[in-house]
């Protein structure tokens, strides 16, 4: 993953969008000029309506520049997605499903996935589509970028009309938490869908999905809307930035490690590890390093998920809350709700300590909630946290070229 955030160094822009059909000329003729206005890198048209596909039929959407192309073919009239990419793109592998395109791509020595979806409207098909999702992120570890309409919820107030199955909605975050997906905000718009009456209904069906690589390399993303100029959805535009100095991240010790005691037997065990070289210096930077990797293993296997478990725990609270104001909880949902609420403080603790830790700020105390404070003095600090010289006992500094 270090290296491929080293070779991330050029910005990636991706539209998306249902256009509900490209039968017509005219609509054609709008829909590529708004994609010319855009200038994006990659493309993805949901509902095309196709039941076969031409590169002349692309031409007539897409500009010449996106010569190569994937697609699911429509169903009769229904569905039908197309996914294109530019010339400066090289396709290393793709796959198409029931209701999926993916591709996998090559940008210099930069390599990603990316996929477009088009989600059932059954409610009895969703959860076919949301296992083959699933199985598309079993295909490689690599970045991966999955966008379309989805046509699925995960909150009450992704719609003003009614959802009718809440069960669905709880699965699509667990789809998302569980393949360490973040869902990416869409700046100045609530909703992708109206219908378009004197009275409107609102909907939320349209997303944009990353996994978690693209922040661990400092990648940074806006996504914005376009003009709904030819469809009753509105067109997605995603940017993606690489990080100015992608580095590799300094080791920290958490202090909140200390309180599981699992972790002395990890440095214990890490530490007691053979060094075959004969410099005691260098057998003191070897244990070092492996006491190091060791925890940074340890703490991945146990902690790799707190904030996304915090971030469900919360969810649910949420809902459980919104419930008890219709209804009278029952004693399963009301016992359940205690225990979440144990969950949050303890999760919420944890991290409080983390950042408390990385502030440097050691008059305040654990407890005084001071999260958001300790985050930013944090970022305060990075210029800082340097080693200019160093010297020895006499107070003579030891040359660069003497360091081992």
């Amino acid at each position: 993953m270090n290296d491929q955030a080293l070779y991330f160094k050029f910005p990636l822009r991706i539209l998306n969008w249902n256009v509900r059909g490209l039968g017509d000329a005219q609509k054609c003729d709008v829909i590529k000029d708004i994609v010319i206005d855009a200038n994006p890198d990659l493309i993805t048209y949901q509902e095309t309506k196709w039941s076969e596909c031409s590169i002349f039929r692309v031409r007539q959407v897409c500009p010449a520049k996106f010569n190569q192309f994937e697609v699911l073919n429509a169903e009769g009239t229904k569905g039908g997605i197309l996914l294109a990419w530019s010339s400066k793109f090289t396709l290393l592998d793709s796959y198409v499903f029931n209701f999926t395109v993916s591709a996998t791509l090559k940008i210099n020595n930069f390599k990603f996935m990316f996929t477009a979806v088009y989600g059932p409207q059954e409610d009895r098909r969703k959860m076919e589509f949301m296992n083959e999702i699933r199985k598309i992120r079993e295909l490689n570890n690599l970045p991966w970028l999955i966008t379309g309409d989805f046509n699925l919820y995960r909150d009450l107030e992704d719609t003003t009309g009614s959802i009718r199955n809440m069960g669905l909605l709880s699965e699509f975050n667990n789809l998302i938490a569980d393949t360490n997906l973040l869902d990416i905000p869409l700046q100045g718009r609530m909703y992708t869908w109206s219908n378009k009456r004197p009275h409107p209904t609102f909907s939320k069906l349209d997303r944009v999905l990353l996994s978690y690589h693209w922040n661990s390399f400092g990648a940074t993303h806006s996504l914005k809307d376009l003009p709904a100029s030819a469809s009753d959805h509105t067109p997605l535009f995603l940017n993606i930035k690489p990080h100015a100095n992608p580095c590799r991240k300094k080791f920290k010790f958490e202090n909140f490690w200390l309180k599981h005691q699992e972790v002395h037997g990890v440095v214990a065990a890490a530490w007691a590890t053979t060094s075959h070289s004969p410099n005691p210096v260098r057998v003191f930077q070897e244990k070092i390093f492996t006491v190091q990797r060791e925890l940074l293993s340890w703490a991945r296997r146990k902690f790799c998920k707190r904030d996304t478990l915090l971030r469900r725990s919360k969810w649910v609270l949420r809902q459980l809350d919104r419930v008890e104001e219709l209804r009278h909880l029952n004693t399963i949902e009301f016992r359940l709700r205690i225990k979440i609420r144990e969950h949050i403080f303890g999760l919420a603790r944890d991290k409080e300590l983390r950042w408390k830790q990385r502030s440097g700020s050691a008059w305040l105390k654990s407890g005084d909630n001071n999260t958001k404070y300790f985050h930013a003095v944090a970022n305060g600090r990075k210029n800082l946290n340097s080693m200019a010289t160093i010297q020895d006992g006499n107070g003579t500094t030891i040359p660069e070229v003497m360091l081992p």
